[in-house]
């Protein structure tokens, strides 16, 4: 009889410590579901207007072209989601079919062409800035 309640205290302990744990990986999975459509909603949100500005359908901001206007429309987008949703840039990265570290560069490229007035980046983000403006 004591061995029996032994035995039932020992499953029950197990099967707690189990849930435990789902609820763990559960929470997790949550916030990341969580945070990637946060930065999902800011890419396509940026993507509109970038689009309209530089000419540049949304498919070939998207694509994996490495031709100098497409760059630097998609880095622009890219640096528009990361600071306005708050994302990492893995989640970024995920969302854009990128590495992070392509997201780390994309960046830190608007970042420098944006200390330089004379950039092409400056002057879309500018135009992008006075259409967002107009639209509401």
């Amino acid at each position: 009889m004591i061995s029996d309640l032994r035995l039932l205290r020992d499953i029950k302990k197990r099967r707690d410590q189990e849930l435990h744990a789902l609820d763990i990986e559960y929470r997790k999975r949550k916030e990341s579901l969580e945070k990637d459509f946060r930065a999902r909603w800011f890419i396509y949100r940026a993507l509109i207007p970038v689009a309209a500005v530089s000419g540049i359908p949304a498919e070939g901001i998207l694509s994996t072209s490495i031709r100098r206007d497409i760059f630097e429309a998609r880095s622009l987008v890219i640096w528009m989601a990361f600071h306005a949703s708050g994302s990492s840039y893995s989640s970024i990265g995920r969302i854009m079919d990128r590495d992070h570290s392509t997201i780390i560069y994309s960046v830190s490229n608007v970042d420098e062409a944006l200390k330089r007035e004379s950039s092409n980046i400056m002057r879309m983000l500018i135009d992008v800035c006075h259409l967002e403006s107009e639209w509401f």
